[in-house]
């Protein structure tokens, strides 16, 4: 059974991709990342004491990418079962614990990569990770892959996945500061990035055919998933179910001690707006400014028939 799962992830990790050819450099952590899909806007860095760590959407995956700043002690490695299990238990005691794992070839090091999908409680979705750990010029790196979907698994995440088992190493671009973690005033943070499936919450949302705007409060644990929700505003009223099912969708992108540095207290807005365009036609446009100053806008296109 053991030889099977880890088939399934060697097929992942070679199987041929097509996307467009886009590079990603993250300097603070010395990382390059080529040959990925249509990148988008919205990377955050958490610059933590003991770590770095980037986390950026492509399409419809969200990447993190963690360095840690301590060199790993001599002797210490990815084959030791030991060593992989400390790891996993500091990182991912959340993760399904019959996640594939396997050894792995990252950036022409010896990497260990975890594959782990189930379906998301309480949600029409499933959620797909791919863990990979790797060391480079003695500092360890954590590349995490998350994704949901209600059908097939994304695309984007496939390429990801390929594109870090490529990943090239370079200097990293010097001294750093950290930042505050439980210690941020509320609302000092910004939204974390998050991706979410488009088609989640049509079912819902598709009898009125009006166009609407709605305010969310709430908190994200550790996991990325939002906790707390509460609605602050909507018009049409009718749209306060579409909003909180779309944001009970999404997946933000956390950094592995959100909940450590007490970020998980937080309290963060959005703002969904609705427009409407007829069955297979694109809403024109751009988002409208916020309701509320400086809050984040996520755009959602309602096709009727």
């Amino acid at each position: 059974m053991k030889r099977t799962r880890n088939l399934h992830l060697w097929l992942l990790l070679s199987s041929p991709l097509v996307c467009a050819a886009n590079d990603l450099v993250f300097p603070e952590l010395g990382v390059k990342l080529s040959d990925l899909p249509t990148l988008t806007a919205g990377s955050a860095v958490f610059q933590r004491p003991t770590a770095s760590e980037v986390i950026t959407p492509i399409g419809s995956a969200i990447l993190s990418v963690r360095r840690e700043d301590r060199e790993v002690p001599s002797g210490s490695g990815l084959s030791d079962p030991t060593f992989r299990a400390a790891l996993q238990s500091r990182f991912d005691k959340t993760l399904d614990t019959k996640a594939q794992g396997a050894m792995t070839a990252v950036g022409g090091s010896p990497g260990w990569t975890l594959i782990d999908a189930h379906k998301e409680a309480r949600s029409p979705l499933a959620l797909y990770t791919c863990i990979t750990y790797v060391i480079a010029d003695r500092h360890l790196y954590r590349f995490m892959v998350r994704a949901v979907a209600a059908r097939t698994r994304p695309a984007e995440f496939d390429a990801v996945v390929k594109a870090i088992s490529n990943v090239t190493f370079t200097s990293t671009s010097g001294p750093r500061d950290t930042v505050p973690g439980s210690s941020a005033a509320p609302g000092a943070m910004k939204l974390p990035p998050s991706v979410g499936d488009p088609g989640s919450g049509m079912i819902v949302g598709l009898k009125q055919h009006e166009q609407g705007v709605v305010n969310l409060e709430f908190s994200i644990d550790g996991q990325g998933h939002v906790q707390g929700a509460k609605l602050l505003y909507a018009e049409p009223r009718s749209d306060g179910v579409l909003g909180l099912v779309y944001l009970q969708n999404r997946l933000f992108g956390v950094p592995a001690d959100w909940e450590e540095s007490g970020s998980h207290n937080l309290r963060f807005t959005l703002e969904f707006q609705f427009p409407v365009a007829a069955a297979g036609v694109p809403c024109e446009g751009t988002a409208s400014p916020p309701r509320i100053p400086d809050t984040p806008v996520v755009r959602v296109c309602l096709n009727g028939s």
